[in-house]
């Protein structure tokens, strides 16, 4: 499917829908640009009329997705208990928090894992952390050492049958972030549904996160718009420290060209501001409007751009070529846990796995046209 059906747009803008829709394309385009559960909010209210047949399939996706946040939010807590125990700092961070604090209902922002971020004075215990939350963690020993090598920013668990995404390092650009303790100090409370208590990011820098997030996407999903839109309109934000946040991590093509592509393509109001020179005639060439929201084709199409950010974030020369050289001569141990089952040298299992990885990207192309 090319881009979202038009009445997207205004759904994820927060806008009122129109009447007469060809229902069959908007909830194909609705279910592929994650945007089911607001349009459910939408046919429940009686909003709009909904065909019995259409009606019934959103009914029952959302069902499905309240569940897995119910489940998320377990998961959770769990993990507060564990960490907690552990006396280790760490923040949530997008995911159904994000949902509680700028949906209006739960299932209305899909989710299939938890995002946390470990405090950075936590980090030189990443082997703990792991060892609590995911005891069989193949990297459970090497965690340390390839986090301080820079190998790696973030690790995959699976907590209580839930998938977690443990972030070392907020942003995930590659090189890692400038202030990290700086980052980590904007964090709030959060209450959890069990009566524990939290940290998250708060409204300024989750708004930063879900910009570089679309980055990382590509734009290729409209949730991600939908996410700015209504932080945009829940949150009274203070502009000056987005703006200094921004420029102390060197984020401003991304972030500044992230905002006014939501903003022009949604119609929805926010302070503007264009960033110049060359990173970000970089960043409007990669990401360009023929390039956003083309679903899952546009993924599997521009998938690669992202690795562009080290580039077009203002990071420094020296992490930049130190970071591009590590992805170069990757660690064995790390080689043989992101080519599971392949064998001979390190060297060989690299060049196997991603060689067999662009051949069925080839493949989901041709699935998709």
């Amino acid at each position: 499917m090319a881009g979202p059906h038009p009445a997207l747009l205004d759904l994820a803008a927060d806008r009122p829908l129109a009447r007469q829709v060809d229902w069959d394309r908007l909830v194909a385009s609705a279910v592929e640009h994650r945007m089911g559960g607001l349009l459910w909010s939408r046919v429940r209210t009686g909003e709009i009329h909904c065909p019995t047949v259409w009606k019934e399939q959103l009914a029952g996706a959302d069902v499905v997705v309240r569940s897995r946040h119910r489940r998320i939010w377990e998961a959770l807590a769990s993990v507060n208990r564990r960490l907690g125990a552990l006396d280790v700092e760490f923040a949530v961070i997008k995911g159904v928090p994000a949902e509680a604090r700028w949906y209006a209902r739960a299932g209305e922002r899909p989710c299939r894992d938890l995002d946390l971020l470990i405090g950075p004075g936590d980090v030189g215990r990443i082997g703990e952390v792991l060892a609590a939350l995911d005891p069989e963690h193949e990297l459970r020993d090497h965690a340390a050492e390839l986090v301080e090598l820079g190998l790696v920013q973030s690790f995959d668990l699976v907590v209580d049958g839930m998938a977690v995404d443990l972030h070392v390092d907020l942003f995930k650009l590659g090189p890692p972030c400038r202030h990290p303790e700086r980052l980590f100090a904007r964090t709030v409370p959060l209450v959890l549904p069990d009566g524990g208590t939290v940290r998250a990011v708060d409204a300024e820098l989750s708004l930063v996160h879900f910009l570089l997030h679309l980055n990382r996407d590509s734009y290729c999903w409209l949730l991600g718009f939908a996410d700015v839109a209504r932080l945009l309109a829940g949150e009274d934000l203070d502009w000056e420290a987005i703006g200094r946040l921004v420029a102390d991590e060197g984020l401003e093509a991304p972030v500044w060209g992230g905002l006014n592509a939501v903003t022009t393509t949604l119609g929805v109001p926010a302070p503007s501001r264009s960033p110049q020179g060359c990173r970000a005639s970089l960043w409007r060439a990669l990401w360009r409007p023929s390039v956003r929201l083309q679903g899952d084709m546009g993924w599997v199409r521009y998938r690669r751009r992202p690795n562009w950010l080290p580039v077009v974030v203002d990071m420094g020369l020296p992490p930049v070529i130190a970071w591009s050289w590590r992805q170069l001569v990757l660690s064995p141990t790390l080689v043989a846990h992101t080519n599971p089952g392949r064998r001979g040298p390190w060297w060989w299992r690299l060049i196997r796995g991603r060689w067999g990885r662009a051949v069925e990207r080839r493949r989901a192309v041709r699935r998709l046209r």
